[in-house]
């Protein structure tokens, strides 16, 4: 996270009012860490690209649900070079709809996602996130973790665990933990 704390959209105004923002040639480095919010994340990567144009880049990526998602996606477009806005055309194609994947209880309504969320700790499987996202990651040139493990940082106070491009934060409601991965 930058030094002023701040995320996404606050980020890019204050960079523009403070005269922080990049030159030409000049990049300026802040950790990135976005929020969640659903569709918000359309949003977030708008900020992201605003922010890149305006000379920003982001050694490390932090997010959590859909900040996660498209951290995800920006640091495997910043670990193998690939310019974030193409990431633009990768979100207009998606077919949000196609998140909301029920399983078989969750079509009964109310009561039935209530079940479902008891017996399988979510309401949606899920799935056709991961065939998306794991899709998107390859193209880019990202399978794994390993694949955005930072190995140019000599002067990094990180231990060798924590040198990674993406840190993903996650919610346990079964342990009741919060999750780094």
């Amino acid at each position: 996270m930058s030094d002023s704390g701040l995320m996404g959209a606050e980020a890019t105004e204050a960079a523009g009012r403070s005269g922080q923002a990049g030159r030409a040639g000049q990049s300026n480095l802040a950790d990135l860490v976005m929020e969640g919010g659903g569709v918000k994340g359309i949003g977030l990567l708008g900020a992201v690209i605003e922010l890149a144009e305006r000379g920003w880049t982001f050694p490390r990526v932090a997010g959590t649900s859909a900040g996660a998602i498209v951290g995800s996606l920006v640091a495997s477009c910043l670990q193998t070079g690939r310019d974030v806005t193409s990431l633009v055309e990768v979100m207009e194609r998606l077919d949000y709809r196609k998140f909301r994947d029920p399983r078989f209880l969750g079509r009964f309504g109310p009561v039935g996602k209530g079940v479902d969320l008891m017996l399988h700790n979510g309401v949606y499987r899920g799935e056709y996130l991961i065939e998306w996202l794991e899709a998107e990651l390859a193209n880019i040139g990202v399978r794994t973790f390993a694949d955005l493990r930072i190995d140019d940082d000599p002067g990094t106070s990180l231990a060798p665990h924590e040198r990674y491009r993406l840190v993903v934060m996650a919610s346990d409601v079964s342990r009741g933990q919060l999750v780094r991965l």
